[in-house]
This record gives structure tokens, C-alpha cells and sequence, in this order.
């Protein structure tokens, strides 16, 4: 896992400059690719120009790809709360 989570923040930093809109379409194709799950979600969750325009509709198209089990944004109350602090730390 340590390794896994040590390539998600090598993508993170590598996506940094990628338009806001990209990254969940990113994230959705790498779930629909077989890509751990919490990989994408944490992609998503580590963009802060993304974290500060997500939506519902973004969250609910990513739950929506074999369920909500990581990502349970469904609520825009819970996103509020990331915005305090961009999302998880690295």
C-alpha cells in the first residue's frame, strides 16, 4: 500500500497544472480502467483547483462508477469542509 500511495502522489504531482474540469474525467477513466479506487478518488481529492469547483454531479458520476464506497461526496456539505484545507494532505 505504502508504495501504491507513493505513485498516487507522483500522479498528483504530475496532474497539478491540469485544468479542473480534467481531473475527475481522469479519475473516472481510471476506475472504469481497473485502477485501485481509492487511487482515483484520492487524485480528485488532492487537486485543489478541482476540490474547489466540484460539484454534485461530478461526485455523483464518480460514486456512480461501482458505487460510492470511498468517495461519498454526495453531500455538498461534505465537500465544504475539504475546502478548509484542500483535501488531504500529501
Amino acid at each position: 500500500m505504502p508504495a501504491l500511495r507513493a505513485e498516487r502522489k507522483r500522479i498528483s504531482r504530475a496532474i497539478a497544472g491540469l485544468d479542473r474540469n480534467e481531473v475527475p474525467g481522469l479519475a473516472q477513466h481510471l476506475i472504469e480502467s481497473g485502477v485501485v479506487r481509492f487511487v482515483a478518488y484520492e487524485l480528485v481529492l488532492n487537486h485543489k483547483a478541482t476540490m474547489e469547483s466540484i460539484n454534485r454531479s461530478d461526485v455523483v458520476k464518480l460514486g456512480s462508477i461501482g458505487g460510492a464506497d470511498c468517495f461519498v461526496l454526495v453531500d455538498p456539505s461534505y465537500i465544504e469542509p475539504r475546502r478548509d484545507y484542500g483535501g488531504h494532505s500529501e
